[in-house]
């Protein structure tokens, strides 16, 4: 009975132990929640009014920010709108044609003329951009000669008689000092006019921008170009602008209102209205805004206030402006007010469900617990076999799979503990073995790779021409003693270093080549072979900073499809240049010397042809036009090698002046008319753009449109046809030119080889077409050397379209001691 009694009143112990530590924890967790609830709440209502604020200050200043950069974008825009109007053809026919009695023999123009095309450009560019209140030209002595004026919105050209003398005025003063290419600014200020000038009404406030222009023929000062820019468009275009919830000012260094929702409070500095209305006068409470900061802002009295300075290009530091947006701090704060109510009501009731859901939770959790706790305990007193009977998934029940696991082991342990050992003895020895095995290997595997070094360096030092190793990175790893010997710098002093670090890739007129630019970064890039011919132009700079001129092959290395590293190969092409220039000479020469007997040739046929020496059998008539149809074919073939030597020395000339395409393509069509008409070949022209007053040399134009379109008319077949169209761009400021036909196409495996010398595509050559294969090439030298592009897009048996685009402000003269022959 004793025994009984003790073993019932145990279990009922262990449940008031278990019943009181339940009601703890339930008694903390609700004071802990009703604590962080509590200190949430406040917290979230403090943070929540903080950074409201904190973003309303970053906001207004990032706002300020951004709007002073767009002005100052702006002014930008208007510097280089006039650099470009500086270039325009006008200024100079309008200097020539004033010193020639009003005629400019170069453009071929009167005063007058070039007077309203360059006010047609101003009026463009007026209606362009709404910013401008006025575009001038004035001459040296400061008389109006051009002027375009934006009066409320209408823009207009001003009559002669209303121009005026501006030689009195600081800005034309100021600007007639200029240098070549320099831009003059005006402060901020009222516009004025009349003699003496008095502020304009309306209230027109600018800045005035100018540009000294200069005689290109002897550099003389001419005048200035000038452009009144309306500083209101600019503050309006730059969102400088007060909104619903803040009202923005800019002011001047003195603090005078070049801005402000009051527009009778603008302007007020001496030198324009004087009335002395500025920001610290009107709001005290800004005068510690440092104007001299870029940026800033200042909370203070109910009110956020951030600034930026302002610097209108052109404008000294002393002229810049500050521009303000000045929020009040209950616009921001009224947003924080209005969840402050919810917040409190979400807190409550939250507290409430958290103090019901910790009481059940607790109760539910502490349950299979206490079963877990009774095993054991049974298994710490020897009952190896006892196991919880526990079945959750939360951590209670992983705590159970946990101990019934371990019991398992446990008694596994107990049973086969010396197999276990025995087991793992021999894994281990297993294990010891493997390892020496592989130790083995890996001595060989090394010596097998410090023979192949040994091996690699050998044949890296045999190799006569430069060659270096990088990885991806271009990082150099090894160079060969040709390296050191071309480029006289050591294997310290390169490897380890990129590659467009240690040596610097220029073209020959000295410009350097960008690092994208460079054939190792191009292999890297594409993971495809690079190759650098001599006639590429290209030298590397020497340690001595003297320059080798190269040619070169860049091969990346690639590893499973990865570009892991490069090999180059360079080598000094200086004398293969002379053999060249030797072969050229020669050339030339020989092409020269037979001109004279071809045309003997051709004008005894000629003679022959026409009957003047007697009347030819059939016979020797088919003979004799044999003869000169090969006579042809060498003249074309020596004109067209004297062209090349001609190019390739260096002495061809380039004498550009003012000629219509339209022309020059319809000449070169006209040469070509009999062979379309035999070829019966539908031809479609089409002209269009600025294309009839082109600043080009018209022998070189023709023989580039005669190339094309000849090209087309020979490798169209019967009753193809071909479109000739030329035209321009303004926008992208090219000329283009596009001929397209219906004929034979070029090969995939030709194309890139279509502007090598001598070289003709294997299909036209099957069909017997005369040719030299020297056009395309003459035609690309005579396109890059004007910075011009020639293209093409072909589809063997399909057809072919070329395009050309040439600058169209015109190409370049060039001395020289022979043109090209047509």
């Amino acid at each position: 009975m004793n025994n009984t009694t003790t073993q019932q009143e145990k279990p009922t112990q262990t449940q008031v132990r278990t019943g009181g530590v339940a009601g703890k924890i339930i008694l903390l967790s609700i004071v802990l929640a009703a604590i962080f609830i509590g200190i949430s709440f406040g917290y979230a209502v403090w943070s929540t009014r903080t950074v409201v604020l904190n973003d309303a200050i970053e906001a207004q200043e990032t706002g300020v920010i951004f709007d002073a950069q767009k002005l100052e974008f702006l002014t930008e825009d208007v510097q280089g709108t006039l650099r470009s109007l500086h270039g325009t053809p006008p200024l100079q026919g309008l200097i020539r044609a004033n010193e020639n009695d009003g005629i400019d023999e170069v453009g071929l123009s009167t005063e007058q003329q070039w007077k309203e095309r360059l006010q047609t450009i101003f009026v463009s560019e007026m209606n362009a951009a709404r910013i401008y209140d006025q575009l001038r030209f004035i001459d040296e002595t400061g008389q109006e000669i051009v002027r375009v004026d934006d009066v409320e919105g209408e823009i207009f050209v001003v009559s002669e008689e209303k121009l005026q003398n501006k030689a009195n005025r600081d800005y034309f003063k100021e600007a007639s000092t200029l240098l070549e290419g320099q831009i003059y600014a005006s402060k901020a200020e009222l516009n004025r006019e009349g003699i003496p000038p008095v502020v304009s009404v309306p209230y027109r406030p600018v800045i005035r921008y100018a540009i000294a222009i200069f005689d290109e023929r002897d550099n003389s000062f001419e005048g200035v170009l000038m452009a009144n820019v309306r500083v209101n468009s600019l503050l309006e275009l730059s969102g400088l602008q007060s909104d619903e919830r803040s009202d923005v000012y800019v002011i001047d260094s003195l603090g005078h209102f070049i801005l402000h929702p009051d527009p009778s409070k603008e302007w007020g500095g001496p030198g324009d209205l004087g009335t002395g209305t500025s920001l610290y006068s009107e709001f005290p409470d800004l005068d510690a805004i440092d104007t001299s900061l870029a940026s800033g802002s200042i909370h203070a009295d109910g009110y956020i206030s951030a600034h930026a300075k302002v610097t209108p290009v052109g404008e000294t530091p002393d002229r810049a402006w500050t521009a303000i947006r000045r929020l009040s701090e209950d616009e921001v704060i009224q947003t924080v007010n209005q969840y402050t109510v919810p917040l409190f009501w979400i807190a409550g009731i939250t507290f409430a469900v958290l103090a019901i859901v910790f009481a059940i939770a607790v109760r539910i959790l502490l349950r299979p617990l206490r079963e877990v706790a009774t095993t054991v305990q049974a298994f710490g007193q020897g009952d190896l076999s006892v196991r919880t009977q526990v079945e959750s998934n939360d951590e209670v029940g992983k705590v159970a799979v946990a101990f019934n696991e371990m019991a398992e082991r446990m008694q596994g342990l107990y049973t086969n503990l010396e197999d276990e050992v025995q087991k793992k003895t021999v894994e281990l020895n297993k294990k010891i073995e493997e390892l020496e095995e592989s130790q083995v290997k890996n001595e060989e595997t090394m010596s097998d790779l410090r023979s192949e070094k040994e091996r690699t360096d050998t044949i890296l030092e045999s190799v006569g021409e430069g060659l270096l190793v990088t990885d991806k990175n271009g990082v150099v790893l090894a160079v060969n003693d040709a390296f050191e010997a071309l480029l006289g710098f050591s294997e310290t002093e390169a490897v380890g270093r990129r590659l467009s670090d240690v040596i610097v890739l220029e073209r020959e007129d000295g410009t350097p080549l960008k690092e994208e630019e460079r054939p190792f970064r191009q292999a890297l890039t594409t993971g495809k072979e690079v190759v650098v011919e001599g006639t590429d132009g290209l030298v590397y700079k020497r340690k001595d900073d003297t320059l080798l001129p190269v040619g070169m092959t860049v091969a990346p290395i690639v590893v499973r499809g990865e570009v892991t590293g490069l090999v180059e190969v360079f080598r000094d092409i200086e004398r293969e240049r002379q053999i060249d220039q030797a072969k050229t000479e020669f050339v030339s020469l020989a092409s020269h010397q037979l001109k004279a007997p071809l045309a003997s040739v051709n004008w005894g046929t000629r003679l022959l042809l026409e009957g003047n020496v007697g009347e030819l059998t059939e016979d020797q008539k088919e003979l004799v036009e044999d003869i000169e149809e090969g006579s042809e074919r060498m003249v074309d073939l020596v004109n067209g090698l004297l062209n090349v030597s001609r190019i390739e020395l260096g002495v061809l000339a380039v004498e550009p002046e003012i000629v219509d395409l339209e022309e020059i393509a319809k000449g070169a069509i006209s040469d070509l008319r009999p062979a379309i008409q035999e070829k019966e070949l539908q031809l479609k022209e089409t002209y269009d753009g600025d294309i009839h007053e082109y600043s080009g040399d018209k022998k070189l134009l023709f023989i580039v449109l005669q190339n094309l379109i000849s090209n087309a008319v020979k490798y169209t077949p019967e009753k193809g046809s071909i479109d000739v169209s030329v035209g321009s761009d303004s926008g992208r400021g090219v000329v283009h030119v596009e001929v397209k036909d219906t004929g034979y196409g070029i090969p995939k495996d030709a194309q890139e080889k279509m502007f090598t010398k001598m070289y003709r595509a294997d299909n036209v050559r099957a069909k017997d077409v005369p040719g030299t294969g020297l056009g395309l090439y003459i035609v690309k030298s005579i396109v890059d050397g004007e910075g011009g592009k020639i293209w093409f897009e072909s589809e063997e048996e399909k057809g072919t379209t070329f395009f050309v685009e040439l600058p169209l402000s015109g190409m370049q003269p060039k001395e020289g001691s022979r043109p090209l022959e047509a």
